[in-house]
């Protein structure tokens, strides 16, 4: 991340303080804060999934010491516990260690949404469900400011890219329709879905691929239905490849 030693910090209001408790500049949230702690959780959720071990006070030692130097155990309990409720009220799982605290501003959902499809855009989130829309237009940012993040991201193999999409033959495998437009290159666009996730160690192999339009990939992650989707896809390969 850029340094931000000359420049003051936007803010976020630390709403998971306990009631009764007096607000404090010490207890302001940065961006920077929320983004290390959410990446600190979803690392404990996925170890979680793949019934593995972790330490919830080691993950919380590492980000007291380092980026989260100076505040307590109590914030850092309470901003997981945040995060917790925005996983919940868009229906996804959540750590057991970390229940729900519910008192979350619409800026900091907002700011957790946001940060959860830049760290893992796999996850199957809801992002639409935010805070309610402003009723009049909002001023905006003509100058917006870049900011720098480190993320892990996954060698894909352009093979079975190329493969899936050429087994597809220009028709979604999910919806069974003719891919939505040509690309550039004058071949029908379609995109290659990992029906189990590589955030979740899924494999990179067609037998866990589908090429599927736009619309159906976005609400494979998504959408209502993406459960559903995620299901018919799963039958879907399992035919194609006859696995039992």
């Amino acid at each position: 991340m850029k340094s931000t030693a000359n420049k003051q910090p936007r803010l976020l209001p630390d709403v998971s303080l306990p009631e009764g408790k007096q607000r404090t500049q010490g207890s302001l949230w940065t961006p920077e804060e929320l983004l290390v702690t959410l990446a600190a959780y979803l690392e404990m959720l996925r170890l979680e999934q793949r019934g593995e071990a972790y330490s919830k006070a080691e993950h919380r030692r590492k980000l007291l010491e380092g980026v989260l130097l100076g505040r307590t155990a109590a914030s850092v309990e309470f901003r997981m516990q945040n995060i917790s409720a925005v996983l919940l009220s868009i229906g996804q799982p959540y750590l057991k260690g970390y229940a729900p605290a519910r008192n979350v501003g619409a800026k900091v959902i907002a700011q957790i949404l946001e940060f959860l499809a830049e760290l893992d855009p796999e996850l199957p989130i809801e992002l639409r469900r935010q805070a309610p829309a402003p009723t009049v237009p909002p001023p905006g940012n003509p100058h917006p400011k870049k900011r720098e993040v480190t993320l892990s991201t996954y060698e894909r193999d352009p093979e079975v890219v190329a493969f899936v999409l050429n087994r597809a033959q220009g028709i979604c495998e999910c919806c069974g329709r003719n891919a939505p437009f040509l690309s550039k290159n004058g071949q029908p666009f379609l995109e290659v879905h990992h029906v189990e996730a590589l955030a979740l160690d899924g494999p990179d192999t067609p037998q866990n691929c589908a090429a599927i339009c736009p619309n159906c990939h976005q609400e494979a992650h998504y959408g209502m239905r993406s459960a559903e989707i995620q299901r018919e896809l799963q039958e879907f390969l399992a035919a194609l490849y006859n696995q039992s």
